[in-house]
C-alpha cells in the first residue's frame, strides 16, 4: 500500500475523496474521474481524483 502522493505520475496531483468533497463546492478546482487505488494505512481500494490543472 502507498500514500496518495506515490500513486501519482510525474506532474500529477491526486487527492482523496474527502479533500475533493471539501473543495468541490468552491468551484475553483476541477477534478478528473476517480481512480481506485490501494493507499498506505487504509484498507481495501480507495478513490482518488486527479486535479485538472488546465
Amino acid at each position: 500500500m502507498r500514500p496518495v502522493s506515490s500513486v501519482a505520475d510525474g506532474g500529477e496531483i491526486l487527492v482523496s475523496l474527502l479533500l475533493k468533497e471539501l473543495t468541490d463546492s468552491a468551484g475553483d478546482i476541477q477534478f478528473g474521474e476517480g481512480q481506485e487505488r490501494e493507499l498506505k494505512g487504509l484498507s481495501g481500494l480507495n478513490r482518488v481524483y486527479l486535479v485538472d490543472r488546465s
